[in-house]
């Protein structure tokens, strides 16, 4: 009975934790009685408090009534994906007994799966209900992270569209289209609030301290054996925006080789080449660009917005940005309705607000100017069309750099994501150690032998989702590393023995 008692107290834990860490909201001229908003967001202290701020005015100018906005703090855009499904899990799943039918075995895996094989009617019942009276995650909105996250959490029924068939405000969705250079930026479900590229952000005083004469330009500049134990990288299972970014380095290197399987190969390779160079794989995507303006890391791969900030931060001169030309799509951060949201109406109001002008332009517009944020630079782009054509750099020309072909990787994404940590994380040591006898060998040019070894892969294009559909991702993981480890050991003796022959 006790140790019932304590699980079940531990459980209740784990579940309000995320609501005890709320980021501590703006009062304004807020007051009991007045609504709340309940967002779950991977942005950073500044984008929330400025879109808290200026929303809750925007609100009480409008409707009279200022807003409170409760931020949860739950993570990266991944681990608030897993939280998203843990949280509808458990409501539904207590709504569906209190309607008297049994949980059966794997039902949570039926609720959320995209079509429903052995529980239909469950599936069915889940997707049919959006009322906060029958059951809710108790959270409004999802705000930021990618397509890609948004997309996954309504084919699982997580988001919902905030406005009934073609009833949404026209005005403003028109200036946004619903794909541009092969990425989607709005569908019925998901509106993108804001856009981004990915690139490289480095320091120019610590590539001065290395001999680096001409700053990296190109994704391929981050495999230099000069950056090794230099580079900052976010591990990708944990931030779905630098798991994009692998999968633009990918693209890049399947585009030029004119041949998918040749050209993910290829790519794959550039990705562990720049993991061999790595000096730590964080969990947080921000953490990067603040360690290279510190110093702390020479480069770093970063979204646009946290370096931009991060270099103003930093001061003139200090640490730069670039997105490598052709080597980038300019993707969307969206925003999603969540299903049984406790206050649909203010959080449809939100959705209006952030892609209203007043709304855009807090993204870019330099704080304490008319409009603008009061305390902190965004440093974004936005994504209307009308907004977007009055900046020096116009995104929509920008995107038209880039070609996405989600036909190539969308499905091989959260495979991509597993092979990068079995290759360059869970096996980190031997990779460092390999690349390390190359470099002190005399570099990949003269060791030719072991870097076939090194760079030997598990599965190719056409296996790798074959592999993941027949195993359990524990299984899979596990054999992957012991591949990598192995020839990694095996590309530092061959490395080892060319500099003793």
């Amino acid at each position: 009975m006790i140790r019932n008692l304590a699980i079940l107290l531990a459980a209740a834990v784990i579940v309000a934790l995320p609501f005890l860490l709320r980021e501590p909201a703006e009062a304004g001229n807020w007051r009991v009685g007045d609504p709340v908003l309940i967002v779950v967001s991977p942005h950073n202290e500044a984008i929330r408090y400025e879109f808290a701020r200026a929303f809750s005015e925007w609100h009480r100018e409008r409707y009279g009534a200022a807003v409170k906005i409760e931020w949860l703090n739950v993570g990266g855009t991944t681990e608030i994906s897993r939280y998203l499904q843990s949280e509808f899990v458990a409501a539904f799943r207590a709504w569906w007994v209190k309607q008297g039918q049994p949980w059966p075995a794997g039902g949570a895996a039926e609720m959320l799966a995209r079509k429903s094989e052995k529980q239909p009617e469950l599936h069915r019942r889940f997707r049919e209900v959006d009322d906060a009276r029958e059951f809710t995650s108790r959270i409004d909105l999802f705000f930021g992270g990618g397509e890609y996250d948004h997309t996954r959490a309504y084919q699982q029924g997580l988001i919902v569209s905030p406005w009934p068939g073609s009833a949404g405000p026209q005005t403003l969705l028109s200036q946004i289209p619903y794909q541009m250079s092969g990425e989607t930026w709005r569908t019925p479900y998901m509106i993108g609030t804001a856009l981004s590229t990915f690139g490289i952000c480095y320091n120019l005083d610590r590539l001065r301290d290395l001999g680096v004469q001409s700053p990296p330009k190109r994704w391929i500049d981050l495999a230099d054996p000069v950056y090794f134990g230099q580079v900052g990288v976010a591990d990708p299972t944990k931030s779905g925006s630098i798991a994009k970014a692998f999968e633009m380095i990918i693209q890049q290197q399947m585009d030029k080789a004119g041949n998918v399987e040749d050209g993910w190969a290829r790519g794959l390779r550039v990705v562990q080449l720049i993991g061999a160079n790595a000096r730590y794989f964080t969990d947080s995507a921000s953490k990067v660009p603040i360690d290279v303006a510190a110093g702390d890391a020479a480069v770093g791969l970063a979204i646009d917005f946290y370096a931009r900030f991060q270099a103003q931060v930093a001061g003139q001169g200090k640490m730069e940005f670039v997105t490598p030309l052709g080597g980038s799509s300019v993707s969307c951060d969206p925003i999603g309705l969540l299903r049984g949201a406790p206050n649909r109406e203010v959080a449809v109001r939100f959705i209006e607000f952030v892609i209203s002008l007043e709304g855009q332009r807090l993204w870019f517009a330099e704080p304490g100017t008319p409009g603008g944020p009061v305390k902190y630079p965004l440093c974004r782009i936005p994504i209307r069309r009308d907004v977007a054509a009055t900046l020096a750099e116009n995104p929509y020309e920008v995107a038209q750099t880039f070609h996405y072909r989600p036909e190539w990787t969308g499905g091989h994404f959260n495979v991509q994501r597993d092979l990068i940590r079995a290759m360059c994380l869970d096996s980190a040591d031997e990779l460092k150690a390999a690349w390390r006898a190359i470099i002190a060998g005399g570099g990949p040019a003269l060791q030719p032998a072991a870097m076939e070894l090194m760079q030997r892969l598990p599965v190719t294009w056409g296996t790798a989702r074959e592999v993941t559909r027949q195993q359990d991702r524990l299984t899979y993981l596990r054999e992957w590393t012991e591949f990598f480890r192995a020839n990694y050991r095996a590309a530092e003796a061959e490395a080892r023995k060319g500099r003793t022959a």
